[in-house]
């Protein structure tokens, strides 16, 4: 995922030029989209390195089967890699199928202290239909990726 540095660096004028007097002496207050552009400018205290998807994880959550075409069967991981201390961080998995069908979402709390794995599983005891499935992971609310697979 590249990062998108250009975008954050008009959010102190932007600021500056919110958060002034009008030029009849009333006080201008910081709009919400304004408000909204400088918490996301704000670094987290984790960000997510990768995301793997694979068929199994081992007791660090991290992907042992890597894999991006499943069958029914298969339990699906997604094995979210992070940097960065944290404590009481959310992370969360949206898994989709399709055009967006929203089938399952799963929300993690993560303690870290530097490099560590989350790993969210999707799987239906009746099997998962084929088609093809994104997910997609977000930190504290915010998007910050996602990766697409298929099952046959």
């Amino acid at each position: 995922m590249k990062p998108q540095h250009a975008s954050f660096a008009l959010i102190p004028a932007l600021l500056l030029s919110a958060c002034g007097s009008s030029t009849d002496g009333s006080r201008i207050t910081m709009s919400g989209a304004v408000a909204a552009a400088a918490k996301r400018s704000e670094k987290p205290p984790i960000s997510v390195v990768s995301v793997d998807l694979g068929r199994a994880v081992d007791d660090e959550h991290r992907i042992t089967q890597p894999a991006t075409i499943f069958t029914p069967e298969d339990a699906v991981y997604a094995s979210v890699n992070t940097a960065g201390r944290a404590s009481a961080v959310k992370l969360a998995a949206h898994w989709s199928f399709r055009e967006g069908n929203a089938i399952s979402d799963q929300v993690a709390t993560v303690h870290a202290d530097g490099p560590a794995s989350t790993a969210f599983r999707l799987a239906r005891p009746q099997g998962l239909p084929r088609g093809s499935y994104q997910v997609q992971i977000s930190v504290d609310g915010e998007p910050v990726a996602s990766r697409e697979f298929s099952v046959n």
